[in-house]
């Protein structure tokens, strides 16, 4: 546990040194703090049910905006983007079951282009970019023995796109690669730590999005991503992940989303592949 706190402490402070030192080589004025809270509950495989606390916060240069109703959103830069969720509670009486932690200290995205379209505004397609510079990852889940682990990328890149349909409806699709780095797993069994290259990690979504007034917005989803490491010898590593999500975006303020997965770790080194399944209900508030 001592490591867990050490590490996510650290994280926390160097995403608000990195955020404050960058923010005002860049002019402070022209940054405002973005701010998100939330809570969760899981029910994974054996019946395991965990409360999770979620927070986040960030910094974005005034006028881009961060609009959740939006699929893509405008553009926007972000830095020191840190957001985590964290189990509070679980019936196991496992001391932190589980926690997700992701920090970026630098985020760009900006718009690519649109083409086609009709005279009323539909079939036109918008497709975005989005650039990360040194994503990390934090995670800890008993379920799959994972103990610690810590991933991070040189960069991140991210193509989104969404066609409308209607004047309300949409279909968009989302790929996104995370490229080289370093990947450190620890496990709870007497498996041995892993230690070695993050060679990617892969994701794709794609779904259905409907604005169902002014100030409601739902998105159906269906998406998976998996990673890649190597420990320059003969071990291998991978986390892979499907899910089905529903996400409902409120006057651009509150989401709330009801997700279900199948979550899986091989690793060749362990002589089983640990798996299982897991859905998820919570809500965000969103400050920004």
């Amino acid at each position: 546990m001592s490591r867990i706190s050490i590490i996510s402490a650290f994280v926390a402070a160097l995403s608000i040194f990195t955020g404050a030192i960058t923010a005002h080589a860049f002019d402070l004025k022209e940054w405002e703090p973005m701010i998100e809270v939330g809570t969760e509950g899981s029910l994974e495989t054996g019946n395991e049910m965990t409360a999770l606390l979620r927070v986040g916060f960030g910094l974005k240069r005034k006028g881009g905006g961060v609009t959740p109703i939006d699929t893509l959103g405008p553009e926007k830069m972000v830095l020191a983007k840190i957001s985590g969720t964290f189990a509070v509670v679980s019936t196991e009486n496992q001391a932190l079951p589980s926690m997700d932690i992701e920090f970026v200290p630098y985020e760009d995205q900006l718009l690519i282009g649109e083409v086609g379209g009709d005279p009323e505004g539909t079939k036109k397609i918008r497709a975005m970019g989005n650039l990360q510079l040194l994503p990390t990852q934090i995670r800890r889940d008993l379920n799959l023995d994972e103990a610690l682990v810590l991933q991070i990328s040189i960069v991140g890149v991210q193509l989104k796109a969404a066609q409308k349909q209607t004047a309300r409806t949409e279909l968009y699709a989302q790929v996104a690669a995370d490229l080289l780095g370093a990947k450190i797993a620890s496990h709870v069994s007497e498996l041995s730590t892993f230690r070695g290259l993050h060679i990617m990690e892969l994701g794709a979504e794609a779904g259905l999005g409907t604005l169902l007034s002014k100030s409601l917005y739902l998105r159906i989803g269906i998406g998976g991503k998996a990673d890649f490491n190597w420990n320059f010898w003969s071990r291998l590593q991978s986390d892979q992940k499907a899910y089905l999500a529903i996400r409902l975006d409120i006057a651009q303020l509150v989401q709330v989303y009801v997700e279900g997965a199948l979550k899986g770790n091989w690793d060749s080194g362990s002589p089983s592949y640990e798996s299982g399944a897991e859905l998820t209900a919570g809500v965000v508030f969103y400050w920004n």
